[in-house]
């Protein structure tokens, strides 16, 4: 692991931490904007994608699935809105 990548770590796993959090809130508004920073944070990973480790990728999963089950939820509807 180079000296960058261990002093970013701890900033993705923080920061992954509060999204895992913030996708089980209650206001669609902060999880849309959770879901926006998951992008932002893959995108930023895209050269070492070691950080996303099983536990992290479990449990967007779950919070992923019941996200995608809600029909009602203005996320789903927001991914299959048609441009």
């Amino acid at each position: 692991m180079t000296a960058t990548a261990a002093t970013t770590m701890p900033s993705f796993d923080a920061e992954i931490q509060n999204v895992i959090k913030d996708l089980g809130s209650k206001d669609w508004n902060v999880r849309f904007q959770a879901l926006e920073k998951i992008q932002v944070l893959v995108e930023q990973t895209t050269d070492d994608t070691s950080v996303w480790t099983k536990d992290i990728l479990v449990a967007l999963s779950k919070i992923f699935v019941v996200q995608l089950k809600d029909l009602r939820s203005s996320i789903v509807r927001e991914v299959i809105q048609e441009d």
